[in-house]
């Protein structure tokens, strides 16, 4: 382990990684949205080919 890592115990693969910020991105741009608060989505430049 690497020094500020943490150890959960958990074990989870890059996709489910990626579909997890993915969702709280757009829970937080939603969010933003209705505070009228400016929220720039970098998700889709961010993206590879295989998401």
């Amino acid at each position: 382990m690497l020094l500020g890592e943490v150890d959960t115990g958990f074990i989870i693969c890059q996709r489910a990684r990626t579909d997890l910020a993915l969702e709280f991105n757009r829970r937080m741009g939603a969010h933003c949205a209705a505070q009228g608060i400016p929220f720039l989505d970098l998700d889709a430049g961010c993206q590879g080919e295989d998401g």
